[in-house]
């Protein structure tokens, strides 16, 4: 594994030595009223909304309320 080195302040994330901005959101997955996760179908619907946003970066989170 060869070290990054860089001159200067660069502080942006390569991949495969090209700069590639990341443009993402977090979203707390919970379904109003029905207290658990989003079935496959709503996962599915909320990806590709992401998606047609221009997001490249996705971060799920889900608390189970029954613990």
């Amino acid at each position: 594994m060869v070290p990054v080195n860089r001159d200067g302040n660069d502080n942006r994330f390569f991949l495969n030595d090209n700069p590639v901005f990341i443009n993402g959101t977090c979203e707390y997955e919970h379904a109003i009223g029905k207290s658990h996760s989003f079935s496959n179908t709503e996962i599915k619907s909320r990806v590709e909304q992401v998606k047609a946003a221009g997001y490249n970066a996705f971060r799920e989170g889900f608390i189970n309320p029954i613990i």
